[in-house]
């Protein structure tokens, strides 16, 4: 999958992962992240999350749920802090 993390940005591994499209140069989720995100157990607890420390969770099970096998826990923290932002737009 990611041979090396560390030559790519975090967004083009999040980008190569299918888990976001740049468009015009902003970054939007993928329908493949928002079925991964859905499906995290932290969002079918709960409210559809707004803000920041709501999406935490559930954006953490869903990566890891895809990389947890290929990254280290400070690489995925590095990817669940990327990916916060771009999520939290789209709510």
């Amino acid at each position: 999958m990611i041979d090396d993390i560390q030559t790519m940005t975090l967004l083009n591994v999040l980008e190569y992962g299918g888990l976001i499209a740049i468009e015009e140069g902003v970054p939007k989720p993928t329908p493949r992240f928002e079925r991964s995100l859905a499906a995290a157990p932290a969002i079918r607890r709960k409210q559809r999350p707004t803000t920041h420390a709501e999406l935490r969770e559930p954006i953490s099970q869903a990566l890891h749920e895809l990389y947890g096998k290929y990254l280290s826990e400070e690489e995925m923290q590095r990817l669940v802090d990327a990916m916060l932002p771009i999520a939290a737009a789209r709510r």
